[in-house]
């Protein structure tokens, strides 16, 4: 439950993340005057809604992709992310050749 739980927050937080770039992103492309942050994007839109649509959906196909391999990852290395969280609670540093060692344990 508690590795559920870890890759539960890992989610939540690249979801926050995902909407982060998506909202930079659009703003980016269509604010005519970037001090203007608060302003309405339907009223700086340069572009129709299907290229729009099209922009949401690559960035959320990207941002998807790599949830998915980083999440991959972590699941696959998990005995040595608990470890390293084991040493650094007892240690608070660890250097390159101590982080190295709990890959070839």
């Amino acid at each position: 439950a508690n590795r559920d739980h870890r890759v539960d927050g890992l989610e939540t937080g690249l979801h926050r993340f995902e909407h982060g770039l998506t909202v930079n992103y659009v703003r980016s492309l269509c604010l005519e005057d970037s001090t203007a942050i608060g302003r309405d994007l339907a009223h700086a839109r340069s572009f129709s809604e299907n290229v729009a649509q099209a922009i949401d959906e690559e960035i959320h196909r990207i941002i998807q992709e790599c949830h998915d391999r980083a999440r991959n990852i972590i699941l696959a290395h998990m005995d040595v992310l608990q470890s390293c969280a084991a040493l650094l609670l007892e240690k608070e540093k660890i250097h390159r050749e101590e982080f190295e060692a709990l890959f070839a344990a």
